[in-house]
């Protein structure tokens, strides 16, 4: 059992790293660009997405480059699609009007990708057998240690990369797309106020962007950092509450950040916003924490 959960995580690490580590927010808004800026942009995340499936091809030769080309090939497509569909919901509902729609597509996103993923592991990777030069050299650099000591000290360190990425930054992306714009600001979420101009303010959301108009912009970007830490923060905390089986904190995390809120919380919708972000960042520590427990209990 050990080794297709390892096997299925290193996976997950290399489209995480890729699509939320290695990628720029400079990279995000060219994609969302018409002409050639997006295609560089697209293409050059394409490599990124090929250069973190490049270690299976090390270890597992044929079968390794087939399963990298199956993730990576179609990536620049499912980027564009999810990004003209966001424009053709933003045209739609106006900039400054709410909608689920782009949490919606960000979700999509992903489960397209992670599908991918699977089907290269399932169909590819699964009963293929490594290289023995690459278990020689795993054998070299791990001399002394047991064989099952080494997978378990690999999936450990894996279920731990993945926890942080997910609730330390694609987190970040994720929450502020369920809030309305002038409701990001301070809310558990990552939103950036990466620039401005006459005709309005350039908000960079990870894989998506959207605009805000002048007089709905944060005042000033210091809130929106100290708001994203503060979201990053409790997470973390919650996600190391149920790995030490302390759940009943998880309650005292989310009543310290209440606090300091508490003023605010008398204006009905931004208690209601509030409550929004909340929970989609406990949500998301929730589920990743749980997945993590489980596979952790199984070694």
């Amino acid at each position: 059992m050990t080794e297709p959960l390892l096997l299925i995580g290193w996976l997950l690490v290399s489209h995480l790293t890729a699509d939320f580590v290695l990628q720029t927010n400079a990279s995000v808004a060219d994609r969302n660009e018409a002409g050639p800026r997006a295609r560089r942009a697209l293409g050059l995340h394409t490599l990124i997405v090929a250069a973190c499936m490049v270690p299976f091809w090390l270890a597992f030769g044929t079968p390794g480059l087939i399963a990298l080309l199956v993730v990576a090939l179609p990536h620049p497509f499912i980027d564009a699609a999810k990004t003209r569909l966001a424009e053709i919901e933003r045209a739609a509902s106006g900039s400054t009007e709410w909608s689920p729609w782009p949490a919606g597509l960000f979700l999509l996103d992903q489960i397209v990708h992670l599908a991918l993923i699977f089907v290269a592991w399932w169909v590819l990777l699964r009963d293929a057998a490594l290289n023995p030069w690459f278990v020689d050299r795993v054998a070299q650099a791990t001399a002394g240690m047991a064989p099952d000591d080494v997978h378990r000290a690999a999936l450990i360190a894996v279920v731990g990369w993945s926890l942080a990425v997910v609730n330390g930054r694609a987190a970040r992306f994720f929450v502020p797309l369920l809030l309305p714009p002038e409701a990001s600001t301070g809310l558990a979420a990552g939103a950036s106020v990466a620039s401005h101009s006459a005709v309005g303010y350039s908000v960079k959301l990870g894989p998506l962007s959207g605009r805000l108009e002048p007089d709905r912009a944060p005042a000033v970007e210091t809130a929106d950092n100290v708001g994203a830490v503060v979201g990053v923060l409790e997470r973390l905390l919650v996600v190391l509450l149920i790995l030490g089986h302390a759940e009943v904190g998880i309650g005292l995390v989310v009543a310290a950040k209440t606090l300091a809120r508490f003023k605010q919380l008398d204006e009905r919708p931004f208690a209601e916003k509030y409550l929004v972000g909340t929970l989609a960042s406990v949500t998301v520590a929730v589920a990743s924490a749980l997945a993590a427990r489980v596979v952790l209990t199984g070694i």
